[in-house]
């Protein structure tokens, strides 16, 4: 985006700049040639149909598994380890494991930040898409893409997300459960914002408190350093929305984990650098634009930001 900006604001033959479609302002809008401020799935179907370009109907992907290797719903024969999800070399086809994604089945994850827990199959999605239960009394629910199944059954992959849980084979686990653990996104590598918290109403009368001007003073702080004693980390640095306090991410030192891990009422943080709101509690972003609180933080710094409100309403999803 700056590059291509910074050749068309310099004349270059050829360069017609920038286009920067987004629901939400970024620090570059000043650069672009065309800002537009919508979804990118409506701006591209008025785009096609200006340029008459004819868009296939969308169908749901399904999984395509030889009849052989589907004894049942749900239920995939696979050529990989039980133990540990690993691909066997070795392994011929009629030794395949069975591989039990039904509703109710016990799992163990094989890898990430949640490796040799514990979990439960509790159905599939609109799309498709398994439902995984983790361990622990919030019962957070992760997504395994379906896409994972025909690359299992066709040994595509290094090792499988998840196996199914054997005492025997796996051990007892229970000690295993990390009810506040700071994750990130899902089983199939994307995160999700949800649209509501029952951990905002604990806030709700300090972030109603919040004005421009302490925004302003959080959002320089930010650009100055973290405010942990010894760290003068200047990037990725966020805001405990109960304190104040400004601290670095976990892609920094992780100062703003453990000032979640000293005092839990600190659930709920907000990124300085492009306004995003993470709960600790919740274990997942929130929607900016639908939970009241939140979105009037989100105007106040909105505003302290860029110097002006945001243009989307409240309500408004995208």
């Amino acid at each position: 985006v700056i590059a291509a900006a910074k050749r068309a604001l310099k004349g270059t033959d050829g360069c017609l700049g920038s286009v920067i479609i987004s629901l939400q302002q970024t620090q570059h809008d000043n650069l672009c040639q065309l800002r537009i401020f919508a979804r990118l799935d409506d701006v591209f179907t008025q785009l096609a149909e200006e340029m008459q370009i004819k868009i296939d109907t969308f169908k749901l992907y399904t999984a395509r598994v030889p009849r052989e290797w589907q004894p049942n719903d749900d239920v995939f024969l696979v050529p990989y380890s039980q133990r540990d999800g690993k691909k066997d070399a070795k392994q011929k086809d009629e030794t395949r494991e069975r591989w039990d994604l039904r509703k109710g089945a016990k799992v163990m994850i094989t890898n990430g930040r949640y490796e040799n827990d514990v979990a439960s199959i509790v159905g599939k999605d609109s799309q498709g898409h398994y439902k995984v239960k983790l361990p622990g009394e919030d019962g957070i629910i992760k997504t395994m893409g379906s896409w994972f199944i025909e690359a299992a059954v066709n040994g595509d992959l290094e090792q499988l997300p998840l196996v199914n849980y054997d005492t025997e084979l796996h051990g007892d686990k229970k000690a295993l459960i990390r009810p506040n653990d700071p994750d990130v996104g899902a089983l199939s590598g994307y995160a999700h914002a949800v649209h509501d918290c029952p951990h905002v109403e604990a806030i709700k009368e300090e972030l109603s408190q919040l004005s421009v001007e302490d925004a302003k003073g959080i959002l320089h702080q930010a650009a100055k350093s973290c405010m942990w004693t010894g760290c003068d980390n200047k990037k990725e640095n966020w805001v405990c929305l109960k304190s104040h306090r400004v601290l670095c991410g976990r892609f920094a030192n992780k100062h703003m984990v453990l000032h979640n891990k000293k005092a839990t009422e600190n659930n709920i943080a907000m990124g300085t650098a492009d306004l995003s709101f993470w709960c600790y509690g919740c274990r997942s972003y929130l929607h900016h634009l639908t939970i009241r609180p939140i979105y009037d933080v989100y105007n106040t710094f909105h505003i302290a930001k860029f110097g002006e409100k945001v243009t989307q309403p409240f309500g408004a999803t995208g």
